[in-house]
């Protein structure tokens, strides 16, 4: 799975590859990462 934000006519100056974003942990329950963007902190 791909995750892509853009900026219609913006400029290529500010691309940035980020880091992956895990979701599942091996025992399928979610990643902390996740949990903070889905719950909050």
């Amino acid at each position: 799975m791909l995750l892509i934000e853009a900026i219609k006519d913006g400029s290529t100056s500010g691309f940035k590859v980020l880091p992956p974003l895990i979701v599942h942990n091996d025992d399928g329950s979610y990643t902390p990462e996740i949990q903070e963007i889905y719950y909050g902190s």
